[in-house]
């Protein structure tokens, strides 16, 4: 960006660690400026990418999507996620530049929500789906720009807050967005998300740029899988994986249609998803605390049990308030869990590479976005809604075994 009293002075430390340069004082209030700045910006970029979701999968049906077409056009945002995310990942790292990517996500946002409003069949859905995971997948850059500004050792408390702003904007624009939905008809969700997109990308132009980076470095894959931490970053990116499958498998692809088949009105449709993300949000604020007294491992453990729990009982749910309590305990479930899972991933990494492993971290889990609605979608045509149920609530035991077996203890 260009010279301004926002942009951090051109040393070869960061924010975070150039305490030896700078008056604390001074450090502090441009940390707390930054800081403050890119939350709003979280805020705003996901409230636009998440104010249509909670319509998306019945609106897709109303349009005459089968049930696994509706599984394609929502896999479609993870699938676009998967094969850009590492790139995005180590072309920031190789520029020393994160704020530009952020940027350009809102731009992309208008783009894909107009297109998303004029798409007159599923096909088009699927195409416009797919563009949104593509400025989804710059939140990659924008975690670690938001890590930057904490020293290294708080990368798990960094992504806590960053959760939890990203947890507050989806719990306004789901709510939101099943009652536009209700009151004004579908097409009104995707042309409101324009103006927190517009919003987002002019605060974006004053942002503080890690610029800092020691871009001598060269940065390739090879260098990545030799890096310091790059075990951790494996597992942590394996549970990412699966906890995003149930997560697209059931909040944001057939949740809706469960409870839809059984009595819920559009406005409802919302609010379901907004008692997964309420819960999570502010279970993902305290995340850290509760670390520290039980254990990260423990912790991610605990949460995916929930998951699997609130999965598999989700066919005997018959109403819609029994729905809305077994989602509430779900988005506990996410909320004390995920958060940790991101941490964990560049908690060992250098600085240098910290967009790299978050690349790769948020590739491998949006395989999970890819494989849950997709794959989850053939089931239910095969085995029926509540098999599909069964099977994602399988899958999150599964992960809390392998959590339990593969992620480090703590001293």
């Amino acid at each position: 960006m260009g010279k301004t009293a926002l942009q951090p002075p051109t040393t070869n430390r960061s924010i975070a660690g150039a305490d030896t340069a700078q008056n604390p004082t001074e450090l502090d209030a441009r940390r707390t400026w930054s800081i403050g700045l890119l939350s709003l910006d979280i805020y705003f970029f996901w409230f636009s990418l998440y104010l249509f979701v909670p319509i998306l999968s019945v609106y897709a049906k109303s349009l005459g999507a089968s049930l696994s077409m509706i599984g394609f056009i929502v896999s479609a945002y993870g699938l676009t996620q998967l094969i850009v995310r590492i790139p995005i990942g180590m072309l920031s790292d190789r520029l020393g530049r994160r704020r530009p990517f952020v940027t350009a996500a809102f731009i992309i946002v208008v783009v894909s929500v107009v297109g998303l409003a004029w798409s007159p069949d599923p096909t088009w859905l699927l195409i416009f789906r797919g563009l949104t995971g593509l400025a989804a997948a710059t939140w990659v850059t924008t975690t670690v720009l938001y890590t930057s500004y904490f020293p290294k050792h708080r990368s798990v408390k960094a992504i806590a807050f960053a959760t939890f702003f990203q947890g507050m904007s989806l719990v306004m624009a789901t709510a939101a967005g099943g009652l536009l939905a209700d009151a004004y008809g579908w097409t009104s969700t995707f042309y409101l998300a324009i103006i927190p997109a517009g919003l987002g990308a002019a605060l974006s132009l004053f942002l503080a740029d890690d610029i800092t980076l020691d871009r001598s470095k060269s940065f390739s894959l090879k260098d990545l899988r030799h890096a310091k931490g790059v075990e951790l970053l494996v597992i942590a990116s394996v549970l990412g994986c699966l906890t995003q499958y149930a997560n697209y498998a059931t909040t944001f692809s057939f949740v809706p249609v469960y409870a839809a088949d059984i009595g819920a009105s559009k406005a409802a449709l919302g609010w379901l998803s907004t008692v997964v993300f309420l819960p999570h949000t502010l279970c993902a604020l305290v995340s850290v605390r509760l670390s520290e007294r039980l254990g990260e491992r423990m912790l991610v453990i605990l949460g995916l049990i929930i998951m699997g729990f609130t999965s598999v009982g989700i066919p005997f749910i018959q109403n819609i308030p029994l729905l809305v309590i077994s989602r509430v305990l779900y988005g506990v479930g996410t909320g004390i869990s995920f958060p940790v899972m991101m941490g964990l991933s560049i908690k060992q990494i250098d600085r240098e590479q910290r967009a790299s492993a978050m690349g790769v971290f948020q590739a491998v889990y949006a395989l999970g976005m890819f494989a849950g609605p997709a794959m989850s979608g053939v089931v239910a045509d095969g085995w029926g809604i509540s098999g599909m149920f069964y099977s994602v609530g399988a899958l999150c035991f599964i992960a809390a075994l392998i959590a339990g077996r593969l992620i480090p203890g703590e001293s």
